[in-house]
């Protein structure tokens, strides 16, 4: 059966190569190459307020039938449906041009598959959208602005130096708006329960320096002595524990591994009479079956409470959601529909490409390797508008972007809902 199986994974991959190669050739006679440059004029002209990411992902996701996926939207911080006025001006990113390559992702019963997608090129295909873009047309886009098909708008840096002096107020408060922060996360293994039990650690990527250097923000592991899975998270890298000072956030599960819940530091509200010291929830996460069938991408919703607008004493906070009855919380709330101050969130669904005859979505080079795992995060009003994307890059590593309106801990709490794993959605 393994030899079948094997037989047609190469037969469909040899099929893939040729119908590529093929439409290539069509479009070298065209055109002049397959990735649009634009001048350095234009760039600077139409183009200077947006950064870049470097390539697009599709993945593909096999089950004796081979459904591939990727994502081809940028990440547009200007006029977002759930955006409050610029806070900060920092200085910002220089654009740069964009080629996209063609990558597969998603898990395969044959652990080999990467191997054969190397052996047949499939890896180095360059995958132009450029006569696509061309006849798009931007009126209905929310930002209504011209956008060069192979740049990405640009993003104001974070401040590095408030964070590294703020650690614990810049992790639980909301992003910045505008504002991209590229973080990376490491999944430690090493020692004698950790293959059980791995540390993540989440570091953001400072771009502002010649050397690239790396902030650590925080830290996550899975409680031992827990029936559901239960994360700790803690900006104390050090001591992962409830008692500990850097102790800010934890992650709880159902049963299933299907719902999460992502409270604050706050106490039990049955273990305590003061209101104020009640947890608050800063995020629920579900995921349901996956959308496009066995080992598909797994749909997610996710349930936030809402932001309250800055005033002139204080910036942008989080409505706090402190329940202390069942009914008042965010996935009670969800499920009836009980949606005043909270903010619906969902993963984006991947698109059709007739080019590579795949379901696609576009990391912009910040993933690189497959799994169900990858994702991005989008408003429901506005799928232009990705709130944040998270997807492996090595066995151990993978990056986590995130905007407004999340915080770091949130957006940290939502990439450990990711790490478990769900037998209900398989």
């Amino acid at each position: 059966m393994t030899d079948t199986n094997s037989q047609w994974i190469e037969m469909n991959l040899q099929r893939q190569r040729k119908m590529l190669e093929d439409k290539q050739k069509q479009k070298r006679h065209q055109s002049a190459g397959s990735v649009r440059t634009t001048s350095t004029a234009m760039s600077m002209n139409s183009m200077k307020d947006y950064p870049t990411f470097d390539n697009s992902l599709p993945f593909s996701i096999s089950d004796n039938s081979s459904v591939s996926v990727s994502m081809n939207t940028p990440l547009i911080p200007t006029q977002d449906p759930i955006a409050q006025p610029r806070m900060q001006s920092m200085p910002r990113q220089q654009p740069q041009q964009v080629q996209e390559s063609l990558i597969s992702i998603g898990d395969y019963p044959d652990n080999d598959i990467n191997a054969k997608l190397s052996k047949v090129n499939l890896t180095s295909c360059v995958v132009s959208d450029d006569e696509d873009e061309d006849k798009r047309s931007y009126a209905d886009s929310p930002w209504n602005t011209d956008v060069v098909a192979d740049r990405i708008p640009s993003e104001v840096l974070p401040d590095y130096n408030f964070i590294k002096n703020n650690l614990a107020k810049f992790v639980e408060d909301p992003a910045v708006e505008h504002c991209l922060y590229k973080c990376s996360i490491t999944r430690q293994k090493s020692g004698v329960d950790k293959g059980m039990f791995p540390t993540y650690f989440l570091h953001l990527e400072e771009f502002d320096t010649d050397k690239r250097q790396k902030i650590f923000l925080l830290a996550a592991r899975k409680r031992k002595k827990s029936t559901t899975a239960n994360y700790l998270l803690s900006t104390d890298p050090t001591n992962l524990s409830r008692e500990g000072e850097g102790y800010c956030a934890k992650v709880r599960s159902n049963a299933l591994g299907t719902q999460f819940t992502v409270y604050d530091s706050g106490q039990n509200p049955k273990k305590t009479t003061n209101h104020a010291a009640i947890r608050q929830e800063l995020a629920a996460v579900i995921y349901e079956t996956n959308v496009l069938g066995f080992k598909g991408p797994r749909k997610m919703t996710i349930v936030m409470p809402g932001i309250e607008p800055p005033t002139e004493n204080r910036p942008a906070v989080r409505c706090p959601v402190r329940p202390i009855q069942d009914k008042h919380t965010l996935l009670e709330r969800y499920r009836l529909n009980d949606l005043d101050s909270l903010k619906i969130l969902s993963n984006k669904s991947p698109q059709w490409n007739d080019e590579t005859q795949s379901y696609v979505l576009n990391f912009h080079g910040r993933v690189t390797q497959a799994s169900v795992k990858n994702f991005q995060i989008i408003h429901q009003s506005s799928p232009e508008y990705i709130v944040m994307q998270f997807g492996r890059i090595s066995d151990d590593e993978f990056t986590m972007d995130f905007r407004y309106p999340l915080s770091a801990v949130q957006a940290f709490g939502i990439a450990m809902t990711s790490f478990h794993g769900k037998l209900a959605c398989e």
